[in-house]
């Protein structure tokens, strides 16, 4: 089937860069990205996955196994697994470029320096949105309160433009997968799913969030909360 970027999944990361996917499966994953100028990921890695990154415009700054590159238009670089590395745009024009990636899970990404243990605990912890792509709801005032018994979590949240929600799922050291549901300001039934992975920022527990709508436009988007 033919894949234009019109028709391909579209998603906001880092409040304002964006991403397509053009091809979405456990085996392969193909994604154009652009990234702003003067923004960019944080060090990560994957367990799992490689990945190849080919620039189609602009200017890349990359890291890789702490070496610095500079990456220009038709040139690529592979990662493989394990290996930290973050792609950032450090010049003043739009960065453009396709990032293939090889088994993909949205699970296998994990921050450099980032705790994966069992001791950073869900249970009654209260968390605040801080990032949310635009087509999200949450926000500043909304308040999740966690639950977790074993591996499965399950949390109630509202504020801001939610009046209240839901959510429930399961956790894998330091991942989280959940379907939610709330009702918005505007008395609409609201649900998605999201996969999370946990850090921590300054000691206190951040939640990296990818989610998808699973009513209305079933657009994608991220979010970050933090813990009060």
């Amino acid at each position: 089937m033919k894949v234009t970027k019109e028709i391909a999944q579209h998603y906001l990361w880092g409040k304002v860069n964006q991403s397509w996917k053009f091809l979405s499966d456990e085996q392969l994953n193909v994604h154009l990205e652009i990234i702003e100028p003067s923004s960019g990921e944080i060090m990560h890695y994957h367990k799992q996955a490689m990945q190849f990154f080919y620039i189609i415009e602009g200017q890349a700054s990359f890291i890789l196994n702490e070496k610095s590159y500079i990456l220009n238009a038709e040139e690529g670089i592979q990662v493989k697994v394990n290996q930290p590395h973050l792609i950032k745009n450090e010049s003043e024009m739009l960065l453009k470029f396709l990032v293939i990636t090889s088994p993909y899970s949205e699970l296998d990404r994990f921050n450099v320096g980032q705790k994966i243990d069992q001791e950073i605990h869900l249970n009654n912890r209260k968390f605040k949105g801080i990032e949310n792509s635009d087509n999200g709801e949450v926000s500043e005032a909304t308040i999740f309160h966690y639950r977790q018994k074993e591996s499965i979590i399950w949390a109630t949240y509202e504020g801001g433009d939610i009046h209240f929600g839901t959510l429930s799922g399961i956790r894998k050291d330091n991942q989280l997968s959940f379907r939610y549901q709330h009702l918005n300001q505007n008395q609409l039934w609201m649900s998605g799913k999201c996969d999370s992975i946990i850090s921590q920022e300054n000691g206190k527990i951040r939640l990296d969030e990818r989610w998808q709508w699973t009513t209305g436009d079933r657009t994608s988007g991220t979010s970050v909360l933090i813990e009060l």
